[in-house]
């Protein structure tokens, strides 16, 4: 099985944690390109487990253009967990060295766990030995995958383009709707769709704003980094459920 750490803005942390996000879209490095004529399109391979990129005209396919590639996260029955900033502090308690850990977010444990020297691999231990920031707060970027707290299972994985994201799975992806009593001439309420750092869209409810917001979510996160809705990437979109007894 493979253990993937992911990173989230702490607004689809919160809502992950809380099961109002069950899907993640990871732009897939490299981009495939299109070096010949036709319509880039994507193919799974059941027995391989893998994907590949080619290009069709007119319904036939012309010429692969990637090679089969593996999503780096993985796959239906893997597991992702979620990487955090955290201070590590080493302690002697009742006599053996422990490995104290103060995370900035409170949890079910409130931010803090311990973890017990002799309780933790060999590896683990060795990478320990020379760490030298201890007592300062590590990016999650470094985090040990044994200070891990959230976990979540992958019960689906597949490729599209960024923009072929439909309302459902644009609510899945951690935007709510909520409805507001307010007529307009016509008497049709508003629906409104909400992120909790802010971003509202105030449309009739025939519009499809759960996509809306999503853009605007995505773009905050990637448009500089090259990667905007309005490029319109190839995806991993990845459906998980949060596990509540791993620990």
């Amino acid at each position: 099985m493979k253990e993937t750490g992911v990173l989230m803005i702490d607004e689809m942390r919160d809502k992950a944690i809380a099961d109002l996000k069950t899907q993640t879209r990871r732009v897939i490095m490299p981009q495939p390109s299109v070096l010949a004529l036709g319509v880039l399109e994507s193919a799974y391979s059941a027995d391989r487990k893998d994907w590949q990129f080619y290009t069709t005209m007119h319904g036939d396919i012309q010429e692969a253009v990637s090679p089969w590639i593996k999503c780096p996260y993985g796959r239906q029955g893997d597991r992702l967990y979620l990487k955090e900033d955290v201070c590590l502090t080493k302690k002697r308690i009742g006599g053996k060295l422990c490995i104290i850990a103060n995370y900035r977010f409170g949890y079910e444990d409130t931010g803090f766990r311990q973890y017990k020297w002799e309780n933790l691999d060999k590896a683990t231990r060795r990478k320990l030995s020379k760490k030298k920031t201890w007592g300062r707060w590590t990016s999650k970027l470094l985090m040990y995958k044994f200070l891990a707290r959230v976990w979540f299972d992958i019960t689906g994985v597949k490729v599209e383009r960024l923009q072929e994201i439909s309302e459902k799975d644009s609510m899945a992806e951690g935007i709510q709707a909520f409805q507001v009593g307010y007529p307009r001439s016509t008497g049709e309420p508003f629906e409104g769709y909400v992120t909790e750092y802010g971003v509202t869209n105030w449309i009739p409810s025939n519009e499809p704003t759960a996509i809306r917001a999503y853009r605007r979510l995505w773009d905050s996160v990637n448009a500089d980094r090259g990667y905007g809705w309005d490029k319109n990437p190839w995806v991993w979109a990845i459906t998980f459920k949060r596990l509540r007894d791993i620990l």
